[in-house]
């Protein structure tokens, strides 16, 4: 017997503490917020008019009647908040044990992710606040361009540290490095 649960980042170990940070460079986000956001059916327009109300609080938008709210840090009062303002409208669903998220910075981040996405990620074409879902690595993820040179990656956890191994060996010309955001 093991002994209690306890739990684990699924990239505990993928990374070493203390490495050196590159200017292209992944941070693993240790315990994000992420909550699945999903219209009932004829509520589209409802929801779309509440979900206007949160745009500053990390909502990207995954297809049809569906968005995804990513934080940096757990804060399960944010849930209980759109549980409440969408309540009879949409659906929502605490995904953050079920998720990995990764930020990619650096001036090369959009060259990096080129090698592993299948989407134009030209600056005129994918814009900051825009998302996609996509195959990220040969994994289904989520892809978010938070900034002019800041993408988000958000990925199912069973499959992270294989996408994590991929992007970080297409970064490898690049000197990109990775560790846990602090």
């Amino acid at each position: 017997m093991n002994g209690p649960f306890s739990p684990r980042h699924p990239l505990d170990g993928a990374v070493s503490a203390g490495g050196s940070r590159h200017v292209n460079h992944v941070a693993i986000l240790p315990q994000p917020l992420v909550l699945s956001i999903r219209t009932l059916p004829k509520q589209d327009h409802a929801v779309a008019m509440a979900i206007d109300l949160w745009r500053e609080k990390s909502l990207r938008r995954a297809g049809p009647g569906e968005w995804w709210l990513v934080q940096e840090r757990m804060d399960l009062s944010v849930l209980a908040d759109l549980v409440t303002a969408l309540k009879g409208q949409a659906l929502v669903t605490d995904q953050s044990s079920a998720r990995a998220v990764l930020r990619l910075s650096g001036p090369d981040c959009r060259a990096i992710l080129a090698k592993c996405v299948a989407i134009d990620l030209h600056p005129d074409v994918f814009l900051p606040g825009q998302s996609a879902s996509l195959m990220v690595c040969h994994v289904a993820g989520h892809l978010a361009r938070l900034g002019a040179d800041l993408f988000e990656i958000s990925l199912p956890r069973s499959f992270a540290l294989f996408a994590f191994e991929g992007l970080m060996e297409m970064g490898l010309e690049y000197g990109l490095t990775a560790g846990f955001a602090t």
